[in-house]
C-alpha cells in the first residue's frame, strides 16, 4: 500500500513512540478515510508486534538454561519472522570460535566452528546486517552444507547479537521468508528483538557459568574427600584416574609420574590381584611430550596429530578419539607427572573441560605428594624400625614423664623382656625395680641439665633375679627448634665382655686387655706373620727338686713362683702363650703391636730376676730351699693366630723366633747365665741395657750361627767392682779368641777368673783357648760353637 507523505510521517512518529498524544489526534483527523484505515490497521499490527516482543522477553526471562533458551529463541524468531528456521551462534573470545547448543534427545549438544568461517563469522567479526535474497549469490556461503543435507536455502537475515555495553556477543541468522523476501520492517523487527536477546542470553551465559562452576566445586569437593582419603599411592593411582574420568565424562583416563633418576614415566596398574609398574622413556608419546614441554595438549581427534601411535589402538581394538592431557605442577611449580583423559562421551573437550582438569590436577598434585610423603615417611620408618632392630645394643627413648616410648628388641631383652611392646607406655623408673635406683638417678641428671651422661659397668638386677653388667649412654633427645623431646638411652650388655676381659687377665695385664677390647687394636686372627719377641724361662734343676718335695709342695711353689713372674710379664705387656710344666712362654707384640717388644721383654726379664730374689728370700726365711731359673730371649718374625683343630684350638706363636728362645733358655745353663739375648733382640736394645756377648753359636737344627749375649741390667746401672773388672778382663779375652790370638785371649780369661774364679764363661773359653793353642784352627775356622743339646 502507497501511502502519502502525511501518513507517512505520521506512521513513523508513532512507531518510535515519541509523540504527543493531541498533536496526534489532529494530525489523524487531517488524513483522509484509506488513510486512516492504513493507520489504523498497521497501528494495530505495530501493537500486535509490541506484544509480542514483551511476551517472548517474559518467556525468555524464564528460561536459564542455555541450551533450552537458545531453542526457544530459534523458534520464536522463526515464528516472528515468518521464516522456515533459524539459529543462534554466540562468540568464544577465548578461542575465536562461534558455539552453540543443539537439542538433541532430552540433552543438548554443542557445535563449534572457527569465528572466521562463514557468513555468520562474517557478521560476528564486522557487525554488519547482511539482507541476502540469494545466499548462493554470496562468497561466503558454503553450498556443501545444503548438497549434504538436500536443503535448499535461499534468503537468509543475519544480523549480529550486541550486549549492553555494545559489544558483539552472538550472531542470529534467520533462514528462508516464507513470503518474497526479508524486508527493513523484518531488520528492524530483529533488531528490537535482539535487544532482550542479549539480557536473556547474558543471564543464561552467566547462570551455566555459576552453575558450573558450583558444579565443579562440588565435583572437586568430592573428589577432594576421595583423594584425601587414600595415603597408598597403588590405590591413590586408581582412584585419581577413576575420578578423572567421572569428573570429564571421559572413557577412560591414565596417570604418569616423573622418574627423575631415570628420567622416566611411571604409572601403576592393577592387573587382577597383582600391581604391574610400567615404564617408558620421557619424552615418548604425547604424555611425554606434554611431561617435557608442560603444554596442555587437546586433541579432537588423536589420529589427526602426529605425536600419537596408532599401533596401539590396532592391537587393543580400542579407538581412541578425544585426548586432553595436562602436567601436573608440584608445590615448587616443577612438573611432577602428566594426566590425560581419553574420549569424551558428548563431542570433544572444551576449554572449560581444561579448567576442570586444571582444578583437578592441582588437587591431585597434593594427594600425590602427600602419598609419595607418606610412601617415603613409612619406608623411613621401616628403615629405622629395621636398623634399631640390627643394633647390637639396646635403644630407649624417655618422654617427659618418663615412660618408655621407643624402644628396640635388644633393649627388651636387655631388661628382662621379650618384646618391645612390653617395655613401650611403661614408667621408666618401674621398669628398673627397686634395686636399680643408681642408673634411675643418673638418668634424672640427664633430663635435669639437659646434658649427655654415660654410665660404665652398672650393675643391673633383671626382674629375674639375673645380674648383668651395663654400659648406658644417656643423651638428650631435641627436635629441630631445640625444644626437649626427653632422652634416649642407649645400653650395651658387656657381661660377657667383662667375662672375656676376666679370662683375658690371666693371660695378659689388664691394661693390655683393655688396650686390645678397646677397638684400637684390632685383633687379627687365623694366623699372621709378624715380628715379636719370645721369652721362655724353665726352673734349673726341676726334675730333683720335684724329687725331694711331695706333690702338695711342688703345686704350691708352683703356683707362688708362676704369680710373682706373670705379675712380672704383665707388667710389661707381656702375653701369657702357655706353662709348660715349669717352663713360661711369652709374647711381646701380639696380639696387640708393641714397636717396643723387644725392650718390654728384657725389662721384663730384669723384673723377674727381681721378682725372683724376692720370692727366694720369702722362701730360705721359710726354711725352704731356693730355686734358680734360665731365660732365653729372641726377637724375630713367627707366625701368630689360632692353633689346633676344629673342635680345640688356641692362640698362640710359631717359628724360628719361637724355637730360638727355647735353645736359649736350655743355653742358659751352659753358660751359668740367668738371662740370654740373641743378636737379633740385642739390636734393638743395646743402648738401654747392659750386657756383655758371650758366644757365637749353632744351636742343634739350625745352620745359620747367632750371636748371644747375656743380659746384666739396665743401661748405666752400678755392679759391685768385682763383677765389672770380672766382665771387662772376658770381653777383651773374647775379642782377643775371635781374632786368633788365643796365647793373649788366655791370659785375659786367667785374669777375669782371678776375680771371679765361679764364671763359668771365662772357664769355657779358658778350655777352648787351650784347645786351639795345642791344636791350631784351620784357615776358615769362625769360631763358631755347636751346641750338642736342646
Amino acid at each position: 500500500m502507497i501511502l502519502d507523505k502525511d501518513l507517512t510521517n505520521l506512521l513513523s512518529e508513532m512507531e518510535s513512540g515519541h509523540f504527543d498524544s493531541g498533536d496526534m489526534l489532529e494530525k489523524y483527523e487531517d488524513l483522509s478515510f484509506d488513510n486512516r484505515r492504513s493507520f489504523l490497521k498497521q497501528t494495530f499490527e505495530l501493537l500486535k508486534e509490541r506484544n509480542l516482543l514483551l511476551e517472548i522477553n517474559k518467556e525468555l526471562g524464564k528460561q536459564l538454561e542455555l541450551g533450552p533458551l537458545i531453542s526457544k529463541i530459534v523458534s520464536r524468531t522463526t515464528e516472528i519472522l515468518n521464516a522456515d528456521r533459524s539459529s543462534l551462534f554466540l562468540i568464544d573470545c577465548q578461542k575465536d570460535e562461534l558455539y552453540s547448543k543443539v537439542a538433541q534427545g532430552i540433552d543438548f549438544l554443542e557445535i563449534r566452528f572457527p569465528i572466521s568461517v562463514g557468513i555468520a563469522g562474517h557478521v560476528a567479526r564486522t557487525g554488519e546486517i547482511l539482507n541476502l535474497e540469494d545466499v548462493y549469490q554470496h562468497p561466503l556461503f558454503n553450498q556443501g552444507i545444503d548438497k549434504s543435507t538436500g536443503y535448499r536455502t535461499k534468503s537468509m537475515l543475519c544480523m549480529p547479537i550486541t550486549n549492553i555495553a555494545g559489544l558483539n556477543m552472538g550472531v542470529i541468522q534467520v533462514i528462508n521468508k516464507k513470503r518474497g523476501v526479508f524486508t527493513h520492517r523484518d531488520i528492524e523487527v530483529l533488531k528490537s528483538l535482539s535487544r532482550p536477546l542479549s539480557l536473556a542470553l547474558e543471564n543464561a551465559i552467566l547462570y551455566e557459568d555459576t552453575k558450573a562452576s558450583q558444579k565443579k566445586i562440588e565435583a572437586l569437593l568430592k573428589v577432594a574427600n576421595s583423594l584425601s582419603s587414600a595415603l597408598d599411592l597403588n590405590s591413590l593411582f586408581s582412584t585419581i584416574m577413576a575420578k578423572a574420568a567421572e569428573l570429564l565424562s571421559a572413557d577412560r583416563s591414565s596417570l604418569f609420574l616423573i622418574d627423575n633418576e631415570t628420567n622416566e614415566l611411571w604409572s601403576s596398574v592393577v592387573a587382577g590381584a597383582e600391581v604391574k609398574e610400567i615404564r617408558f622413556p620421557k619424552h615418548l608419546g604425547i604424555a611425554g611430550q606434554v611431561a617435557t614441554t608442560g603444554k596442555i595438549l587437546n586433541i579432537p581427534d588423536a589420529y589427526d596429530f602426529p605425536g600419537f601411535n596408532k599401533d596401539i589402538d590396532k592391537k587393543t581394538g580400542y579407538r581412541t578419539k578425544s585426548i586432553l592431557c595436562m602436567p601436573i605442577m608440584g608445590l615448587s611449580n616443577q612438573i611432577i607427572g602428566v594426566t590425560q583423559v581419553i574420549n569424551k562421551s558428548t563431542g570433544v573437550f572444551n576449554h572449560s573441560d581444561e579448567e576442570m582438569l586444571g582444578a583437578f590436577s592441582a588437587q591431585a598434585a597434593i594427594s600425590l605428594q602427600n602419598s609419595q610423603l607418606f610412601e617415603k615417611t613409612v619406608t623411613m620408618k621401616k628403615y629405622l624400625e629395621a636398623m634399631l632392630s640390627s643394633l647390637s645394643n639396646g635403644v630407649i627413648t624417655l618422654d617427659h614423664k618418663r615412660r618408655v616410648v621407643k624402644c628396640n628388641p635388644v633393649s627388651a631383652k636387655i631388661f628382662g623382656h621379650k618384646n618391645p611392646e612390653d617395655l613401650q607406655g611403661n614408667n621408666f623408673a618401674e621398669l628398673l625395680g627397686c634395686d636399680n635406683t643408681n642408673i634411675l638417678k643418673e638418668v634424672e641428671k640427664v633430663f635435669e641439665c639437659k646434658q649427655s651422661n654415660s654410665l660404665y659397668d652398672v650393675d643391673y638386677r633383671k626382674p629375674c633375679g639375673e645380674k648383668i653388667s651395663l654400659n648406658i649412654a644417656a643423651v638428650p633427645l631435641m627436635d629441630d627448634a631445640g625444644n626437649s623431646l626427653g632422652i634416649v638411652l642407649v645400653t650395651e650388655d658387656i657381661t660377657k665382655e667383662k667375662r672375656v676381659k676376666s679370662n683375658l687377665t690371666r693371660y695378659m695385664s689388664k691394661d693390655l686387655v683393655e688396650k686390645l677390647t678397646s677397638g684400637n687394636d684390632r685383633l687379627e686372627l687365623g694366623g699372621t706373620k709378624r715380628e715379636v719377641t719370645i721369652l721362655f724361662s724353665d726352673i734349673r734343676g726341676y726334675t730333683s727338686l720335684t724329687e725331694k718335695l711331695g706333690p702338695n709342695e711342688i703345686v704350691e711353689m708352683l703356683n707362688e713362683y708362676f704369680t710373682h713372674m706373670v705379675d712380672a710379664i704383665f707388667k710389661y705387656d707381656g702375653v701369657l702363650d702357655k706353662f709348660i710344666g715349669d717352663a713360661i712362654m711369652a709374647v711381646f707384640g701380639a696380639p696387640v703391636v708393641f714397636p717396643d717388644h723387644a725392650l718390654k721383654s728384657v725389662n721384663a726379664a730384669l723384673e723377674m730376676k727381681t721378682a725372683l730374689e724376692g720370692f727366694n728370700a720369702e722362701r730360705i726365711a721359710r726354711g725352704k730351699v731356693p730355686i734358680q731359673i734360665g731365660i732365653g730371649i729372641s726377637t724375630g718374625e713367627v707366625l701368630c693366630g689360632n692353633i689346633g683343630s676344629d673342635k680345640r684350638m688356641e692362640y698362640t706363636s710359631i717359628g724360628d723366633g719361637v724355637n730360638l728362645s727355647s735353645r736359649l733358655e736350655s743355653a742358659t745353663k751352659l753358660y751359668r747365665a740367668m738371662t740370654l739375648l740373641s743378636e737379633f733382640t740385642y739390636e734393638q736394645v743395646k743402648g738401654h741395657v747392659f750386657t756383655r756377648e758371650l758366644d757365637f753359636i749353632r744351636v742343634k737344627g739350625k745352620r745359620k750361627p747367632v750371636r748371644i749375649y747375656q743380659l746384666l741390667g739396665q743401661a748405666g746401672c752400678i755392679l759391685d767392682d768385682t763383677t765389672m773388672k770380672t766382665v771387662e778382663s772376658f770381653s777383651i779375652g773374647h775379642e782377643l779368641f775371635f781374632r786368633r790370638d788365643f796365647r793373649s785371649a788366655h791370659k785375659s780369661f786367667l785374669k777375669a777368673l782371678e776375680y771371679d774364679p765361679n764364671d763359668l764363661p771365662s772357664t769355657l773359653y779358658l778350655h777352648r783357648c787351650e784347645t786351639c793353642i795345642e791344636t791350631p784352627p784351620p784357615e776358615d775356622w769362625d769360631g763358631v760353637y755347636d751346641l750338642k743339646e736342646k
